[in-house]
């Protein structure tokens, strides 16, 4: 098998030594033995340590430091003067020993022999030169660009985030090309309500000073191990006395520190649309100061639900309760009214806040029983204990900086929000924070990105809403540009990938008028990833020409024509900055700066870095003035001595070393500096961790102004052009409802009553040694051990006892599960009451159906299987996918 194979030197047959030695070591880690070898060989051993960082999950925050033997590494610990693991590893961070010295891996580059494509096709690889390999790529692009850039597609996915680095991110804008996709987006739905009310890309939660924490759906640490601050700052929450609610229908290591509320999939929306029902109509709390002061809620609406605007300005109204008069939101108020309907020049308004509250009225904890299966009274219980929490009207001070103090947090996770209504849903559960107060204050969620906020109509938007719209509606040109369909998720913040697939396979119907021609995947595997994998097989087989860089030969590479192998975690030279991301302690809120590492071993394999080979495809294209200035762009070089001369050509190597001088500033560390101390921090003014402090002027949008215009866009977009969205035709009332600046629930395909025999949900969460698949886990036969033999979440689907007595199953049973979309999935059961009544729960997913795989890569459930994303399904307003669906378990014949 060729691309299996490699020329035996010495040097490798040390390395070889070294992996037999490592699979006699098994859970080990540790490659001792190595050393034994190496010394009787070339004499004494020579030994060092190199500092790294990890690589293996999304937030790639660990310091590392690896044990080199001449020239073999053999040991990984964690680096104990790093601030955000402090020595600690996690198992996927200890195991990266096997991903470097994988027999599975990528060696050499390879072309296909054989033009028939198909998962269960022997591609027929055939071992070339590297640069015979690259000079095949480049010749298709320059024949792809010569006839329209627009026929070249990328496409990405979470394995490529273990790059952390430019190229992902602006590849399109550098290759000018407007076709991207991604793999990653579609089943992680978490981005929205952080964007538009903290301006940040994933938000956090101040649990260094939350006293009262719900989960719905979001795993805050413990569940995936992190080492990192997530999982320290949970425990000190925990020892400080922070209680925690876990609303969630599988019963994660969180719960087990607090209390479990088992929801059914797909009820969170209602769950959240109670406790505003209990806030506003039964308690009368609220934080008025707040609200009449930082939202948007004082603002005055008219009957079509669009803010009043002074006829003179244009600016939205509030109404001055001591005057008895509607002024401009940015005038002097004697009192603003947070309350009440009002007349205006003959108009009728009430406020934003009176719809909010007219919009909950019916949606008692009685309702919303019946839909998500928790008691009213927990509903009623854990609401009154959420607003005792909050200590509305307190004041905390931290480095003599004074801010509002509301230590109490509602954080909605990719559990909720990506079940249907799910972006809505996490709006809704931010919307009960800011009742309270609680956002971007001490305790509260609050952003991770420091930004700077954007301010129209005196409302904080990640983007001007004027501008965000003039784009839009020029994007919506019938036949549409790009394969992206954005033109009709009109807030998708990835491309909605079935339609990207979909356009592929037939662009006429997804109003497109030309064909891909070349598509470049990187760390992006829809095949196993996403739903409906005959999709993927139908697109990737119409592609002429298909190539990537990889790590593993996984189902993607069965596709591609030609592969370049790809350097594992441990060998890439890479960046990445130093923040905690999900959580943060007292200890990690503040700290910032830079992460680096470079391969403390001669690479294994004759493989390539993926930021170098897409700036030596730049360079080919004649495209380097346009690298130069996005990577200069990407990275703050603007402006700076550091800047990049679009007229040069430079090694990704330079491009680092000038970022780090200018993060660096005056010190101007560069990388020799960092190759020795691995990493470099700051400390941040507490200033810079709150929104608050910067927030500036800009009130949050709690009634969604900006989701309401965009929908009215995409409504008068189609009705221009005379078209549907695929999927919907017939339907777009549905479409066009999802757009609502108010909390409405609408039943869906998990909620509404069938009796069609799906009666069981299914549910899927991350585990330990599995985070999304990234770094080659699934192929690592140290993280496999882990999760078979030492999770208990390990690769069983599990069930509830009552569940699995009424249908005669017991543990070890082998079972076939079917979905309401048609997919299926097998596996083997696990009883456990850790799991709803009506669910049956999934640790991560595997079942790899590759070849060229490790066999272990092969065991578990493809869980993905049983969830769709075809046109009609997915989310209308983000182009996501529901992570759950209803289905329904027999034993397997």
């Amino acid at each position: 098998m060729g691309m299996l194979s490699t020329t035996s030197t010495r040097r490798t047959f040390l390395k070889g030594a070294a992996l037999s030695a490592a699979a006699a070591l098994g859970a080990g880690l540790t490659l001792d033995g190595a050393a034994t070898l190496a010394e009787a060989d070339e004499g004494p051993a020579q030994e060092k340590w190199v500092k790294t960082f990890c690589g293996t999950c999304i937030f790639t925050n660990c310091g590392m430091e690896v044990k080199v033997v001449n020239g073999v590494a053999t040991e990984i610990r964690g680096n104990k003067d790093h601030p955000a693991n402090q020595g600690t590893m996690c198992p996927r961070g200890a195991a990266q020993l096997m991903n470097l010295y994988d027999p599975y891996r990528c060696k050499v580059p390879v072309k296909r022999t054989n033009p028939e494509k198909g998962l269960d096709v022997d591609p027929q690889w055939q071992e070339i030169p590297l640069e015979e390999a690259k000079e095949i790529i480049f010749t298709k692009m320059e024949e792809c660009y010569a006839k329209d850039p627009r026929r070249h597609m990328f496409m990405y996915g979470f394995g490529d985030t273990l790059h952390e680095g430019p190229y992902q991110k602006t590849y399109t804008a550098i290759m000018g090309t407007p076709n991207y996709a991604m793999s990653c987006g579609p089943l992680c739905e978490v981005h929205h309500a952080p964007q538009l009310f903290n301006n940040t890309f994933i938000d956090r939660v101040d649990v260094g000073h939350c006293n009262y924490l719900i989960t719905l759906g979001r795993n805050m640490g413990a569940s995936a191990a992190f080492a990192s601050g997530p999982s320290r700052a949970m425990a000190d929450a925990w020892k400080r006395g922070m209680k925690t609610v876990v609303v969630d229908p599988h019963c994660n290591v969180e719960a087990s520190h607090g209390e479990w509320l088992p929801i059914r999939p797909g009820g969170d929306m209602a769950f959240c649309m109670a406790m505003i029902n209990v806030l506003l109509h039964e308690l009368n709390v609220y934080d008025g100061p707040y609200l009449r002061e930082r939202t948007n809620l004082p603002y005055l609406i008219q009957e079509d639900q669009d803010y009043y605007r002074n006829p003179e300005t244009g600016k939205p109204m509030m109404w001055d309760a001591a005057e008895g008069v509607a002024k401009d939101y940015d005038a002097e108020f004697g009192e603003v009214a947070l309350e009440g309907a009002y007349t205006v020049n003959g108009t009728p308004v009430e406020t934003a806040f009176e719809k909010i509250k007219a919009s909950v009225k019916d949606t008692t904890p009685e309702w919303a029983e019946g839909k998500t299966g928790i008691s009213a009274e927990d509903i009623r219980r854990v609401t009154t204990e959420f607003a005792e929490a909050a200590q509305i009207g307190s004041t905390i001070v931290i480095d003599g900086v004074e801010m509002p103090y509301r230590p109490v947090c509602l954080a909605a996770g990719r559990g909720s929000a990506n079940t249907m209504q799910g972006q809505r849903t996490y709006i809704v559960a931010d919307t009960v924070n800011m009742l309270v107060g609680a956002l971007g204050v001490p305790g509260s969620l609050i952003h991770v990105e420091h930004p700077k906020f954007e301010v129209e109509d005196g409302v904080i938007l990640p983007e001007k809403l004027t501008t965000y719209l003039e784009k839009y509606d020029a994007g919506f040109t019938i036949p549409f540009n790009d394969m992206t369909g954005k033109q009709f998720s009109a807030l998708a913040r990835f491309p909605v990938l079935t339609t990207a697939m979909g356009a592929i396979v037939d662009p006429a119907k997804y109003f497109v008028d030309y064909d891909i021609d070349v598509l470049f995947p990187i760390g992006s595997n829809g095949f196993m990833a996403d739903t409906d994998r005959d999709l993927f097989v139908q697109a990737y087989k119409k592609v002429p020409f298909i190539f990537t860089t990889g790590l593993l030969m996984d189902e993607c590479s069965l596709f591609c024509d030609v592969i370049l192998p790809e350097h594992s975690s441990l060998e890439r030279q890479q960046i990445h900055p130093i923040e905690e991301i999900m959580t943060a302690g007292v200890d990690s809120l503040r700290v910032g700066g830079v992460n680096y590492k470079e391969s403390p071993v001669e690479h294994v394999y004759d493989t390539v870095q993926f930021e170098e080979f897409v700036m030596e495809l730049a360079y080919r294209l004649g495209r380097g003035p346009q690298l130069n200035m996005t990577t200069s762009g990407f990275f703050g070089l603007m402006g700076t001595p550091y800047q990049l001369d679009p007229t040069k050509r430079y090694t990704y190597a330079e491009v680092l070393d000038r970022y780090l001088k200018a993060t660096t500033k005056d010190d101007g560390k560069g990388i020799d500096w960092f190759r020795e101390n691995g990493f470099w921090t700051f400390e941040r003014p507490v200033e810079d961790c709150y929104d608050y402090c910067i927030q500036g002027a800009g009130r949050l949008p709690v009634y969604d102004h900006r989701d309401l215009m965009v929908g009215r866009h995409l409504k008068a977009n189609c009705e221009k052009w005379g078209v549907e969205q695929p999927g919907w035709e017939g339907r777009m009332d549905e479409v066009y409802a999802e757009y609502t600046p108010v909390p409405e629930w609408h039943e869906n395909s998990l909620t509404a009553s069938t009796d069609d025999g799906f009666d069981l949900y299914c549910v899927n969460w991350k585990i330990s040694p599995r985070i999304l698949g990234l770094g080659g886990a699934d192929n690592n036969v140290w993280l496999r051990e882990v999760v078979e033999n030492h999770e208990f979440d390990d690769l069983c689907i599990q069930i509830n006892p009552l569940a699995a007595e009424a249908r005669g199953l017991k543990t070890g049973d082998k079972v076939l599960v079917e979905s309401q979309f048609g997919g299926t999935a097998e596996g083997v059961v696990k009883v456990t009451g850790l799991i709803r009544e009506d669910c049956l729960g999934f640790p991560a997913q595997g079942g790899h159906v590759s070849k060229f795989l490790n066999p272990a890569a092969q065991r578990g459930t493809n869980y993905n299987q049983l969830l769709s994303a075809k046109d009609g399904d997915y989310f209308t307003v983000s182009g996501s996918i529901s992570i759950a669906s209803r289905v329904k378990i027999r034993k397997a014949e």
